[in-house]
């Protein structure tokens, strides 16, 4: 989510190395320290297709619990058990306190086989040299402890040796692992968010979908997707857990544009995804960009759909919703139904698709004009419910096509469906009938206690057909940039404007407040890594656009920073997202890259006249050259204030040698303003 690499070229790098290890001999293929959960998913894929060896898949957690991406160990397993890893696990990241939660949270999660490496803690400077306070036998204690809770590998990862595995060893040689026993439920999943449908129904908001609304497919067909992002953002507020999203419509290319629409979305809420559509290609292009555990709507008892439609969601680890028609149509009766649901079912449990993640649909058909088939549907569906132990599914709005009042006959079917054993239902969740409705029979049966959310709800409109953003073009601006609108960003910025708006004041009042409100939604884990990567490159356009039209003497600079990762460490991701953040607000941000040696620092700081030094790190090999970098500077009397960061750095590190921390992005933009200011107070 972070770049400019595709699926393909994930998939063909981690391809060629694994077919080179398996034919040098490798025993087991290891993907270890993975930080995201999508390109986990595709060196997973490139592992399983590319040979026959075990594969054990290591993802990497933050002191949050999360991957680097916002995904936690239940999010982890969704996406990943599907794809048949022989072994699941954690591996750096955290000392094995940390890591404990992490296991414990799989140990719940799964029933795969588990690994864990901790680090021996976390790394520490002392005189010049990089250390681990975890002993041994402290790391063996707690390896019986995760041996205990049924981790099926134990072993260590940076800052231990072999005395650390031989007092593990020497711990657990002759333990057995707790026996797992993870009941098997049905879980979708977006990058940051786990469904369970344990309660049902679950609603499906089926809201994105061009057909019979005008002004979005033409925005689809100009590559526009700002009516798509409002649509996401109503339906999650209005209770769909999962988004259902169909692009099929006159002059559109699906294939392409159902892509782009994913990527939107996943930005904009944090559901998971439905992908509905007949067209495999459509299919397989959203599967390859979906970050999490997606559901294909759908496949039915045709050959050709059995054949295409189920090893792809074999291939990428997604649910089904299965039809119940095939050659011949629809059947009429309750049985042929049945029959069409076996087959559906058996042909994809053969090919390894478990049960958990198979959704059959009786189809619910308009009772305009086929009435006799309401109870043919429900009856069906029963049935199924009953002794196929797969999961229901109805797309509710059928029911009342070409017939007056329509939100009354959906809610109306809705409940009744609801009695026949109906598991998730898509559905406008907007309906403003269906959620009173819904909010009412949770009063009655006593759910709703003093029916608070009933009178709560109540009081507001929810049913309103979507529309573009209101008329208040600062609210649009601000929204643009929260929403990463990268399509509607610069249109906006011409409206602004042509309404005689100063640049600089757009981007004081209006531009900076946005990316400032994204920073703290952030921090407050509402946001994650690829929103605020989105938002900040959104900011990026709209001032580079309005710097156009500023006179130079009027630009705000808050001042100007290099920033750099140090000479011997290759890892920039973290470096890029501070320079992005610092330019949108307002500093001129000379980004050397990285591996830069200590005199290109330097030469630059001094040439450009830097206000601020930015250096990053990520291995304890090379921290050490901040160090040198802060001395050369004391020695050359030098008054450049230095910010470090990175994922081995710690504010007792940068203290000791003079510079100032910052553990994020968000942190680091707050430090630079209040460096540069105390330098320019010392002038």
């Amino acid at each position: 989510p972070l770049g400019a690499f595709t699926f393909d070229q994930f998939y063909d790098v981690y391809q060629e190395q694994i077919e080179v290890l398996a034919k040098a001999g490798a025993d087991i293929i290891i993907l270890e320290t993975m930080l995201d959960i999508q390109e986990a998913k595709i060196a997973l894929l490139a592992a399983k297709e590319s040979c026959n060896l075990p594969v054990i898949c290591s993802l990497t957690f933050t002191s949050e619990g999360r991957m680097v991406t916002g995904s936690d160990p239940l999010i982890a397993a969704t996406i990943l058990e599907p794809l048949r890893p022989d072994v699941l696990g954690a591996n750096c990241s955290l000392g094995p306190k940390g890591l404990m939660k992490v296991m414990r949270e799989f140990a719940s999660a799964t029933n795969l086989l588990l690994m864990v490496q901790p680090n021996a803690g976390l790394p520490r400077m002392v005189k010049g040299k990089t250390v681990y306070s975890a002993s041994p036998d402290y790391m063996a204690k707690y390896a019986l402890r995760f041996v205990n809770l049924g981790v099926n590998i134990v072993g260590s990862c940076c800052g231990s040796g072999p005395e650390h595995i031989k007092a593990i060893v020497s711990k657990v040689k002759d333990k057995r692992p707790e026996k797992k026993k993870v009941k098997s439920m049905t879980h979708l999943a977006s990058r940051t968010k786990a469904v369970s449908l344990s309660k049902r129904p679950i609603i499906i908001g089926e809201r994105i979908n061009p057909t019979g609304k005008k002004a979005l497919q033409e925005e689809l067909r100009n590559d526009r997707f700002s009516l798509i992002r409002e649509e996401a953002r109503k339906q999650e507020e209005e209770g769909a857990r999962i988004l259902d999203i169909n692009v099929i419509g006159e002059g559109i290319d699906e294939a392409r544009t159902i892509k782009k629409a994913v990527l939107v979305i996943e930005k904009m809420v944090d559901l998971p995804l439905s992908i509905d559509s007949p067209n495999p290609e459509a299919i397989e292009k959203a599967l390859k960009v979906i970050g999490g555990k997606a559901l294909i709507n759908s496949v039915n008892g045709k050959e050709e759909s059995l054949k295409v439609i189920l090893p792809l969601a074999k291939r990428f680890g997604a649910a089904i919703i299965g039809l119940t028609l095939d050659e011949k149509g629809i059947p009429k009766t309750v049985q042929k139904r049945l029959q069409i649901a076996k087959k559906i079912i058996n042909r994809a449990v053969k090919i390894g698709i478990s049960k958990e993640d198979i959704f059959i649909d009786t189809l619910t058909l308009t009772v305009a004009s086929q009435q006799d088939q309401v109870l043919e549907s429900l009856e069906a569906l029963r049935l199924i419910k009953k002794g196929l132990g797969v999961k229901t599914i109805l797309g509710i709005s059928n029911i009342s096509f070409g017939l007056p009042n329509r939100p009354l006959l959906n809610a109306t079917f809705y409940h009744l469906a609801k009695r026949y054993g109906l598991d998730a239902a898509i559905i406008n969740p907007r309906d403003v009938k269906l959620k009173s409705s819904s909010l009412a029979m949770k009063v009655l049966k006593g759910e709703d206690r003093g029916a608070k959310e009933y009178i709560r709800t109540q009081r507001r409109v929810v049913e309103q057909e979507i529309r573009p953003k209101g008329v208040d073009i600062r609210a649009q601006l601000k929204e643009a940039i929260i929403d990463g609108d990268r399509e509607g960003i610069l249109e906006l910025i011409e409206e602004m404007l042509k309404e005689d708006l100063k640049p600089l004041g757009i981007v004081d009042e209006i531009l900076i407040p946005a990316i400032t409100l994204v920073g703290e939604r952030y921090n407050e884990g509402i946001y994650f890594l690829p929103q605020l990567i989105s938002s900040a490159e959104v900011m990026k356009l709209a001032c580079k656009r309005l710097s156009k039209e500023m006179k130079r003497e009027t630009l705000s600079v808050q001042g100007k920073i290099v920033m750099a990762t140090v000479e011997g460490d290759i890892h920039d991701i973290g470096k890029n997202i501070v320079s992005l953040l610092l330019s949108n607000h307002g500093f001129q941000v000379i980004d050397l890259g990285k591996d830069v040696k200590r005199e290109k620092i330097l030469q630059e700081a001094l040439s450009q006249k830097a206000d601020l030094i930015g250096l990053s790190a990520l291995m304890t090999t090379t921290m050490g050259r901040m160090k040198e970098i802060g001395d050369e500077l004391k020695r050359r009397r030098i008054d450049i204030p230095t910010l470090v960061g990175g994922a081995v750095v710690t504010n007792q590190y940068a203290k000791r040698i003079g510079a100032t921390y910052a553990k994020d992005a968000i942190e680091a933009v707050k430090k630079a303003k209040e460096l540069i200011k105390a330098r320019v107070s010392r002038k």
